[in-house]
């Protein structure tokens, strides 16, 4: 009889026995006692009896083992609040659980905006310097231009209310604070 890589299986030391679990029950099988011999040895039968071991150890940990170990957001974002959850923090991705989302308007301690790009020393709630970036409207516009971001800081601000729903009509909206 030949195996898949066309070795003979006798050249194969497929011999193994597990003493502490001999003669024991175990997932409703007893476990192996003897030691078996060339030919004598189902490897499927094996794989599948690892593997729902493997699993059962998982699951009798009481935890999730393949887990990263929790961040503090704080940490990941500088101002950020401590109890949302990190799932990744080289490129922050964080979620903010719904026990935080009590109001209508979310604060910025708990608002996160994933960012595909971070920008160097960007991870923080204070406002991002301006100096060197600008800013071109460009595409379907009448009058594309360029200009300093720092410009920004001195133009007027108009805020205006926006509803993000299907089926939003003005007097679901909320007002502008």
């Amino acid at each position: 009889m030949r195996g898949r890589c066309g070795v003979g299986l006798a050249q194969h030391d497929t011999r193994f026995e597990v003493p502490a679990l001999a003669g024991r029950r175990f997932l409703g099988q007893v476990a192996m006692t003897k030691r078996f011999g060339p030919g004598e040895y189902d490897r499927r039968e094996f794989m599948v009896s690892a593997a729902t071991l493997g699993t059962g150890v998982l699951g009798l940990s009481g935890r999730d083992v393949l887990a990263e170990a929790p961040s503090d957001s704080s940490r990941v974002v500088t101002g950020k609040n401590a109890q949302l959850v990190v799932h990744k923090s080289e490129i922050p991705v964080i979620e903010t659980p719904s026990a935080l989302l009590d109001s209508q308007i979310t604060p910025l301690d708990v608002l996160f905006v994933r960012n595909n790009q971070p920008l160097k020393n960007a991870a923080t709630l204070k406002p991002f310097p301006l100096k060197g970036w600008n800013i071109a409207l460009t595409g379907l516009v009448d009058k594309p231009r360029r200009f300093d971001a720092e410009m920004l800081a001195g133009m007027d601000q108009v805020e205006q209310r926006w509803c993000c729903s299907a089926a939003a009509t003005a007097d679901r909206c909320l007002p502008v604070r």
